[in-house]
């Protein structure tokens, strides 16, 4: 009888492990995909060869459909055979703000001359500029647009993210880069962007010249407005009409000056290279 017992013990816990190891169902996909999103209704459902299920539901909140699925882990980003659940709520929730919103977005693009497109693989939206100041700032707006619709914080986290078509002057010579500018993080809409590592790195420049130097602003401008000669670069840029950014400081005596993106030869000895500035001459 003992023995029995200790079968029938035994079986048991192999059911269990047996069940624990079994995909999720049609009808648990659904019960999860509604603690997890929201109130949504089943629109189909259907049984996969490895034991999973594919259901497409229908949410209530924002009116789209969304994909759920259930199945055994063959691929790398699986275990094989290890049960798994994935779904494309994110990524069908931006697609459907993008088509409600596009009146809204569509004035975004003529205003910064910028193109947005939306990631259909995951939730992300990019906004493509040929200046990285417009494509920030158009990243901003459009940020602000797909909060306003992250109903229930469901977007959490999602990255709103502004690319700059050319960096520097590579466009002269039929070559362009596409360069992150930075993006935007919902729902608190904080920056994270390359501006802050410049930033930081033209402080630390500044400080050099002046230990009580505070940043004041930024000031996209072209290399001729400077004053400083081509002769004097070292490197970029190559052309008068170049953009350069000055990074404003103000000096211990409150005075002015700036630190630039571009580098000169020292007058004296041009083996030596330094930030152009203008703190000698600020006014």
């Amino acid at each position: 009888m003992k023995k029995i017992r200790i079968c029938l013990f035994i079986c048991l816990i192999l059911l269990g492990l047996t069940a624990c190891n079994r995909p999720d169902n049609a009808r648990k996909l659904f019960k999860n995909a509604n603690q997890k999103y929201g109130t949504s209704t089943m629109v189909s459902k259907t049984k996969k060869s490895d034991g999973g299920y594919t259901v497409v539901l229908h949410d209530s909140l924002q009116d789209f459909d969304y994909t759920v699925t259930s199945g055994r882990g063959h691929m790398w980003f699986f275990q094989p055979g290890k049960p798994f659940t994935t779904d494309d709520f994110a990524p069908r929730l931006v697609e459907k703000i993008a088509a409600d919103e596009q009146t809204e977005l569509n004035k975004i693009r003529v205003k910064y001359n910028v193109g947005i497109t939306t990631e259909t693989a995951y939730a992300h939206v990019c906004i493509h500029g040929d200046e990285p100041n417009s494509a920030k700032q158009a990243a901003l707006e459009v940020a602000q647009i797909f909060q306003k619709n992250n109903l229930n914080n469901r977007l959490d986290l999602v990255e709103i993210e502004a690319i700059s078509f050319n960096s520097y002057d590579y466009s002269r010579i039929g070559y362009a880069t596409n360069e992150t500018v930075g993006y935007y993080t919902l729902p608190t809409m904080a920056w994270s962007g390359k501006d802050q590592e410049l930033l930081a790195k033209y402080t630390d420049h500044a400080k050099q010249l002046d230990s009580a130097a505070l940043y004041v602003r930024s000031e996209t401008t072209t290399f001729s407005e400077t004053g400083f000669d081509l002769d004097e670069v070292s490197g970029y840029p190559n052309y008068e009409d170049s953009q350069v950014t000055l990074y404003y400081f103000k000096a211990f005596d409150g005075k002015e000056f700036y630190v630039a993106d571009f580098f000169v030869f020292n007058e004296n000895d041009r083996t030596e290279i330094h930030v152009a500035n203008n703190y000698k001459e600020r006014k």
